[in-house]
């Protein structure tokens, strides 16, 4: 199991913080224990503070709120969306190149396969995989 211990000071009191990258050898039952303890230590060592409502969280999302203001919340489907209650919402997933292909019939009523090429995003499925993408996003991006 990955781990990574992190010390911080904030308003004079110092902190350790461990945090959990792999959680495979967790029973499935107790998996939203470490997904609840990884928000609660990204509250405390970085004051990202989690914002999920009810309904959010029955729908199996979770919503944070970071520190410059910005909020971002990871999907039950797979997504990191940054969201703004006035302006577009971004997808934060990885992007790749996909071929499509699909069959349509000409006037003459032979059929013919088109393809395309289409930009596609990459899920993330593990909630705590979500957590930390957007972790990073947020490191890379905002805490300097």
């Amino acid at each position: 199991m990955q781990t990574r211990s992190i010390t911080r000071t904030l308003n004079g009191t110092q902190s350790t913080v461990t945090l959990m990258y792999n959680y495979s050898s967790i029973k499935f039952e107790d998996r939203h224990k470490v997904e609840d303890a990884f928000a609660k230590s990204m509250e405390i060592v970085y004051g990202i503070q989690e914002v999920t409502t009810t309904r959010q969280r029955n729908n199996g999302t979770r919503s944070f709120l970071m520190p410059t203001g910005e909020r971002i919340a990871c999907y039950k489907s797979g997504y990191v969306r940054k969201v703004s209650p006035t302006s577009r919402w971004y997808q934060l997933n990885k992007k790749y190149l996909k071929e499509t292909r699909w069959t349509v019939m000409s006037n003459d009523g032979s059929l013919s396969t088109r393809r395309s090429m289409c930009w596609e995003r990459e899920l993330i499925l593990s909630p705590l995989a979500r957590m930390k993408y957007m972790l990073e996003f947020y490191l890379r991006n905002y805490n300097k």
